[in-house]
């Protein structure tokens, strides 16, 4: 993939953004958090990037997995026509977090027509408009494809468990959820908890953080070899100390 830094420059075929482009605008940091998870297998190409349509309650949907997990969020401010798969080069991940100074955040606007994508700071300037200042602006960011339909693996409703039963998790896996609670904690103050909930058994687990509502985890469990609640080892009497 082809990758320029620029503020003004042009590559040979690209135009400059104009008010008739094809335009798809989200909250960058969202969009970091959610391409955590997309795909890197070149033989699954339309699973290499964040997927990116319009939602029916107004803003845009991202979406990225790698066949093992997924990552949806919801960006209400956010604007999408037509669905489009969107990679950038992953040094641009650091430039998409938002800035920590108060009432600073950072944009990602994808030319659909350009094939580029800009990362924008925008700060708030009192009885101001917003100032907005070009941080990066990469090309050559459209996959080309069709995305699988994310939503059939979804769980709805509620899973008590079979009494006995496992389920089992990549522990790779458990660490990135984490590390998705830790960067959500920095918009927030507070790190969120993570609640796993599972429809049934073998099924894809539903993956939330307490108190956020903009995105969700799906991970597919893995089967594992445990065959009872607890080791063997506690199944032998305790051993009597002598008095």
């Amino acid at each position: 993939m082809k990758v320029m830094l620029s503020y003004s420059h042009q590559p040979n075929g690209a135009t400059a953004p104009d008010e008739e482009s094809e335009m798809v605008r989200m909250d960058a940091n969202l969009f970091r958090l959610v391409a955590t998870v997309q795909g890197r297998d070149f033989t699954r190409y339309n699973l290499n990037g964040v997927h990116i349509e319009p939602a029916a309650n107004g803003g845009c949907i991202m979406v990225a997995t790698d066949g093992h997990r997924m990552l949806v969020a919801h960006d209400p401010e956010g604007e999408c026509v037509e669905p489009v798969i969107v990679k950038l080069p992953r040094f641009s991940f650091a430039q998409c977090k938002h800035p920590k100074m108060m009432g600073a955040r950072r944009e990602l606007m994808v030319d659909a027509d350009a094939r580029s994508a800009t990362i924008t700071e925008i700060t708030k300037v009192k009885d101001q408009e917003d100032n907005r200042e070009t941080i990066l602006t990469a090309y050559d960011v459209l996959i080309d494809g069709v995305y699988p339909d994310w939503r059939g693996v979804v769980p709805s409703g509620s899973y008590s468990g079979t009494p006995g039963s496992f389920t089992g998790f990549n522990p790779a896996y458990l660490k990135e959820w984490s590390f998705i609670g830790t960067e959500l904690a920095k918009t927030r103050g507070a790190v969120p908890g993570i609640a796993i909930q599972q429809t049934a058994e073998h099924a894809p687990t539903l993956i939330r953080w307490t108190g956020v509502e903009e995105i969700f985890g799906i991970q597919m469990p893995m089967r594992i070899d445990v065959r009872a609640a607890l080791p063997p080892f506690m199944d032998q009497p305790a051993e009597k100390v002598a008095a």
